[in-house]
């Protein structure tokens, strides 16, 4: 007979359940945890421009008509060296 160590144990579990309940109350707009941003007011400053998502979406630009364009989904970018 074989006894096997169970793979997860009771606080692995609760953990992993806990962040999978978390994941499921955050915004799917920008990400924060909606039992905050359903209750309180916000205010916006001027936004902030990621230059690695804009390198990306012009680069995604160029591949826009090629077949499947939606199953390009790793998009390497790293910084430019002078």
């Amino acid at each position: 007979m074989t006894t096997r160590e169970a793979e997860w144990d009771d606080e692995g579990r609760a953990e992993v359940f806990a962040w999978l309940d978390y994941e499921d109350q955050q915004c799917p707009g920008c990400g924060g945890y909606l039992p905050d941003t359903t209750t309180h007011d916000y205010k916006t400053d001027v936004p902030h421009r990621c230059k690695r998502c804009d390198a990306i979406k012009r680069r995604q630009k160029e591949y826009s008509e090629s077949p499947n364009p939606d199953a390009l989904v790793i998009w390497p970018a790293e910084p430019k060296t002078s």
